[in-house]
């Protein structure tokens, strides 16, 4: 996970445009920072189910759970928000909006 999230960020473009002209190193970041998400997500839910934190029916479910309990703070909650980044530029939008999740790696 943490390899993914370093390549991204090596090679990561500074703006929008150079993002879009990327092709296939655009889709291998998409892919990267899919898996870290993944992971991240994956993490937390064994953290609830060790712990009996209860059945959740969704990943935000998880994620109240191990705020509720005092596993994850509420600050770092916050950044595994699964809500769009609001405002961003269309084809970053989906990037953006999980790079936002990858901040606590």
């Amino acid at each position: 996970m943490t390899e993914s999230v370093v390549l991204v960020k090596e090679h990561l473009p500074d703006s929008a445009d150079s993002f879009r002209q990327l092709g296939i190193v655009k889709d291998g970041i998409y892919k990267r920072v899919e898996y870290a998400i993944e992971n991240v997500f994956d993490i937390c839910a064994i953290l609830n189910a060790d712990l009996h934190l209860g059945v959740p029916g969704t990943d935000e479910n998880i994620l109240d759970n191990l705020v509720q309990y005092g596993v994850l703070a509420a600050a770092a909650r916050q950044n595994l928000k699964l809500e769009a980044v609001p405002q961003a530029s269309g084809v970053l939008a989906p990037f953006l909006r999980h790079f936002e999740l990858i901040k606590v790696c």
